[in-house]
C-alpha cells in the first residue's frame, strides 16, 4: 500500500472517529510484512496499533479508497 493512500486512512479514521493517529511522513510502499509489524500511536485510545489493524478497520467501518 502507498504510503499516500495510507495517510488517507488515517484522515478517514480520524474524521470517524476510529483512530487519532498522526499522518506518516514518507514515500513509497508499506509493504504487507511491515503492516503486520508496523505499529502507530493512537492518541485517543493511548495505545498502538499495528497499520494493519487500521487499515482493516478503516475498511470495515466503509473506507473505498482514494477518490
Amino acid at each position: 500500500m502507498k504510503v499516500q493512500e495510507f495517510n488517507s486512512i488515517l484522515v478517514y479514521c480520524k474524521v470517524n472517529n476510529l483512530y487519532e493517529i498522526e499522518y506518516v511522513s514518507a514515500i513509497g510502499e508499506i509493504e504487507p510484512n511491515l503492516q503486520e509489524s508496523m505499529q502507530l500511536y493512537c492518541h485517543r485510545l493511548k495505545m498502538f496499533v499495528t497499520v494493519k489493524e487500521i487499515i482493516t478497520k478503516a475498511k470495515k467501518h466503509g473506507y473505498e479508497g482514494l477518490g
